[in-house]
């Protein structure tokens, strides 16, 4: 079987963010997979917003820096066994 893991993108963080607007937004992304039983959203998409400092040229595209960042935290949130968050397999 196949195993889909949707997880949030990179976000170049800016204060307006932090607005209730923009709160409610993301968190409805997450709870949109939550209501469905084939896929299990993992992470929080407040924690992949970075700093300008680590993206390169635009506010999607990270640098070297910005890569390792979200690939250790992307290791780090689907842990040692991914199946765990897989449903139905």
């Amino acid at each position: 079987g196949i195993c889909i893991i949707p997880m949030p993108p990179n976000y170049m963080f800016f204060g307006k963010y932090k607005e209730e607007k923009y709160m409610s937004f993301l968190s409805k992304i997450k709870g949109y997979y939550a209501n469905r039983d084939e896929v299990r959203y993992l992470g929080n998409p407040f924690a992949y917003m970075y700093p300008k400092k680590y993206y390169f040229n635009t506010r999607y595209h990270l640098n070297s820096d910005g890569v390792y960042k979200r690939t250790l935290q992307v290791i780090n949130d689907i842990g040692d066994d991914p199946n765990l968050h897989c449903k139905g397999i």
